[in-house]
């Protein structure tokens, strides 16, 4: 997958989700959407199409549980910038802990499926 076809997936999610728990106004909201999509857009950026969908994936996940979290009253609505930030950083530990367990012995720039390390930020 190319972050470009990533993006497609989780501009719409990220909008929701803002628009449903953020009541920024329209020029606000364009802009600020726009500098959080460029952040996320950096981060999915790989070498590898696989850990480029694997992020994908893993964004939108927590995207929906953040939500899922927030309506449940089990996570409090911080700024807009920091939800992106967490999201960003929860996916970066989550990516680590999946290299760290299916890393092979021996050979650090490959994991047990034989594609290249992800890049992390």
């Amino acid at each position: 997958m190319h972050e470009t076809d990533g993006m497609l997936f989780i501009e719409p999610v990220l909008a929701g989700f803002f628009d449903r728990n953020f009541k920024l106004n329209k020029k606000e909201d364009i802009n600020f959407i726009k500098l959080c999509l460029d952040d996320i857009r950096s981060f999915i950026q790989d070498k590898e199409p696989y850990w480029v969908k694997e992020k994908t994936f893993l964004i939108i996940s927590l995207i929906e549980e953040l939500e899922s979290a927030i309506k449940a009253g089990r996570f409090e609505i911080i700024s807009e910038g920091e939800i992106v930030a967490f999201i960003l950083e929860r996916t970066k530990k989550k990516i680590n802990n999946y290299v760290q367990h299916n890393c092979i012995e021996g050979n650090n720039y490959k994991v047990v499926f034989f594609v290249e390390q992800p890049t992390l930020l």
